[in-house]
């Protein structure tokens, strides 16, 4: 398994502060293999300490979908049920639709964006890509934490999940995709002007690229993207996520 560090468009949020969303993945190119690489990019220090080692991390992206939101809401204080925004695009043209409450679904078409709950797991259908003509693909998000934006501005910062063609053709030949979704430190952001499709950068196959994140910022998500199929979906009720509600929010640009 390789992984990679891919950084979104920077962007100024929450009164100016300039901030920067990136996206750590981990791909797979199948089930068992893995890939051993060295790192590159810009190395930087461990965000927390305890006295002069790294503070551990005991979750990781490899375990069960909902363990890691589970045990990371168990041990903070108790906060309301909050629906963040999420964004999500494709290559070029498909159809995205949100799994909730069940078999139930929200189509993001136009402008529509999902609002997933916190510390819960959603599954998505991605279909009719002109790049994957007849391939149906399922991933999942799981909801590790949100963001905070001004008052009324929620779908004006979504959390971004962006599939690239690479992802989508790994998925489908039957390889893993584990991508984690973080808000960097604003002290560790790079300085230098971002591209739309973001670079990518390459870590060691041993990784722990939930700990990557949380060493430079706060992890928000956990996106997988696999080429498992549903088979039934009343013996298979668990493929749908945890069971969770979501809710459509009006978006000012296209999530696609």
């Amino acid at each position: 398994m390789r992984f990679s560090v891919k950084k979104l468009l920077r962007t100024k949020l929450f009164g100016g502060l300039g901030l920067m969303r990136i996206v750590l993945l981990g791909l797979g190119l199948s089930w068992l293999g893995s890939w051993s690489s060295t790192a590159v990019g810009q190395t930087t220090r461990p965000a927390r300490f305890i006295g002069d080692r790294p503070l551990y991390q005991p979750l990781h992206a490899r375990m069960p979908p909902g363990q890691a939101a589970y045990m990371k809401n168990f041990g903070e204080r108790p906060q309301c049920p909050y629906y963040q925004a999420f964004r999500v695009r494709l290559p070029s043209e498909g159809t995205v639709t949100v799994y909730h409450s069940g078999v139930q679904t929200i189509p993001l078409t136009g402008t529509t964006q999902a609002g997933l709950l916190v510390g819960h797991v959603y599954r998505l259908k991605l279909e009719d890509m002109p790049e994957l003509p007849g391939i149906e693909l399922y991933p999942t998000v799981e909801v590790l934490d949100r963001l905070h934006p001004p008052p009324g501005r929620a779908t004006a910062y979504p959390v971004p999940v962006d599939f690239t063609l690479d992802e989508l053709e790994a998925a489908a030949a039957g390889g893993l995709v584990t991508k984690v979704v973080y808000l960097e430190q604003p002290d560790l952001a790079s300085p230098q002007p971002q591209p739309d499709r973001i670079p990518t950068a390459t870590l060691p196959s041993r990784a722990n690229v939930l700990a990557e994140s949380d060493r430079v910022g706060r992890p928000l998500a956990i996106v997988r993207l696999g080429s498992r199929l549903p088979v039934n979906p009343v013996a298979d009720a668990d493929f749908y996520g945890t069971g969770a509600p979501a809710i459509p929010m009006r978006g000012p640009t296209n999530p696609q």
